[in-house]
């Protein structure tokens, strides 16, 4: 299978909703996740993407829950 994207990041449409799934991330998107989070709707995480959020900083005085196997 081959997947050929028609977005990059720089110019993809800005999504209603933003689902961080469960990576290890590149510290490279955070500033893109920091930026959806004033521009579209809702940004969550699903399991260790909570991780993802904490790291871009927008977990800051908010409560956040993951996996309990990977409880920093």
């Amino acid at each position: 299978m081959r997947i050929l994207p028609d977005y990059t990041f720089d110019d993809a449409p800005k999504p209603a909703i933003v689902v961080v799934p469960a990576q290890r991330a590149d510290r490279q998107d955070d500033e893109w996740i920091r930026s959806m989070t004033t521009q579209s709707e809702v940004v969550m995480s699903v399991c260790t993407g909570a991780d993802v959020l904490g790291d871009a900083g927008v977990l800051k005085g908010k409560k956040a829950t993951t996996h309990h196997l990977f409880l920093r």
